[in-house]
């Protein structure tokens, strides 16, 4: 009966979702050694190239933009224009992000697309532990 119940409340978001770009992670890195930077967090990619293009020019060294991670303990934002990137939750995040809509929600409203696409992926994670 909850598999029903998830599914349903999976298509209704979907269909709120629409036409919303849910971009890739991802994050700077160097074969060289990089003490000269902290350069960690998530990118969308044009914030990583432009911040890639900056730093080459500074420090002269190959920098790289690298893919996806998997797994996080909260939604993944990009550090630099706050895009909402791709992201599956682990179980502490799952926990967070239970406690956030249901302690913080103060009605049923969904304010937007992207909080929609944040109670699908409290879904996924759910659906994977049943």
């Amino acid at each position: 009966m909850a598999d029903k119940l998830i599914q349903l409340a999976r298509k209704k978001i979907d269909l709120y979702i629409g036409d919303l770009e849910i971009e890739n992670s991802y994050w700077i890195s160097s074969t060289e050694k990089m003490n000269e930077i902290d350069e960690s967090g998530d990118f969308c990619y044009d914030c990583a190239k432009k911040k890639v293009e900056e730093l080459t020019k500074k420090l002269g060294k190959k920098i790289d933009i690298d893919g996806v991670k998997l797994k996080s303990d909260s939604i993944i934002c990009c550090t630099q224009c706050g895009k909402l990137l791709s992201y599956s939750l682990t179980e502490e995040g799952l926990q967070s992000e239970l406690e956030h809509f249901i302690y913080l929600q103060t009605d049923d409203t969904l304010y937007s697309k992207r909080e929609a696409y944040q109670i699908k992926k409290i879904l996924d994670c759910y659906e994977g532990l049943l």
